[in-house]
C-alpha cells in the first residue's frame, strides 16, 4: 500500500514539473494577474486531486467510528428499556407491599440514570439483567425473603452503574 501510494505522489510531482515547465518555458515569467489567478486555481485543484483519496479514507473513519457510537447508544437505550419494562411488569405481580416498594425504588433509579454508551458497564449492566431476572423466579414462587433480598442488590449494581456513568461525566466536564 505504501509503494502505491509513494508511486502516486512520483507520478503527481512529474506531472506537476512537467506543467510548471511547459508554463514557464512557454510563457516565460511575465504574466498578467488573471493568467496568475489561473495558475493558482490550477495547482490547488490538481492539489485537491491528489488528496481526494486521503479525505475519503479520513471520512470513511470517522464515519464508521460515528456509527459505531451511535449502535452503542442504542444498546444502552434498549439496556433500560427492557429493564425498566421487566421491572415495570414485576411491580404489576409483585403482592407484598414492602417488597413492591424496593422494586419501584430499583425501576425509578433504573429509569433516571444517565443513558451513555460506557464500555467498561458491560459486566454491571449483564448483572442487572441477571438480577432482574432471578428476581421474577422469586416473585414467582413467592419468596419474600428473597425478593427483599434481590431487590437490594438490583438497586445497588444500578446505584454502581449510575455512580460510575455520573463520576465519568463529571470527569469528562472538568
Amino acid at each position: 500500500m505504501e509503494k502505491i501510494n509513494g508511486l502516486q505522489a512520483i507520478i503527481g510531482l512529474v506531472f506537476l514539473i512537467i506543467f510548471n515547465a511547459i508554463f514557464f518555458i512557454i510563457g516565460g515569467v511575465r504574466h498578467n494577474v488573471p493568467v496568475w489567478i489561473a495558475y493558482s486555481f490550477i495547482h490547488f485543484a490538481y492539489l485537491m486531486l491528489l488528496l481526494t483519496p486521503k479525505f475519503i479514507l479520513i471520512w470513511k473513519s470517522l464515519n464508521k467510528h460515528s456509527s459505531d457510537t451511535e449502535e452503542e447508544q442504542v444498546n444502552q437505550v434498549d439496556y433500560i428499556k427492557k429493564a425498566s419494562i421487566k421491572l415495570k411488569e414485576l411491580l404489576e405481580e409483585t403482592r407484598d407491599n414492602e417488597a413492591k416498594n424496593k422494586i419501584e425504588r430499583a425501576y425509578d433509579t433504573l429509569y433516571s440514570g444517565p443513558v451513555k454508551p460506557n464500555p467498561n458497564l458491560v459486566h454491571l449492566e449483564k448483572e442487572v439483567f441477571m438480577s432482574v431476572n432471578e428476581l421474577e423466579d422469586a416473585i414467582l414462587i413467592e419468596n419474600k425473603d428473597r425478593t427483599m433480598l434481590l431487590a437490594d442488590s438490583l438497586l445497588t449494581a444500578i446505584n454502581e452503574r449510575n455512580n460510575y456513568l455520573r463520576q465519568d461525566l463529571i470527569s469528562f466536564a472538568v
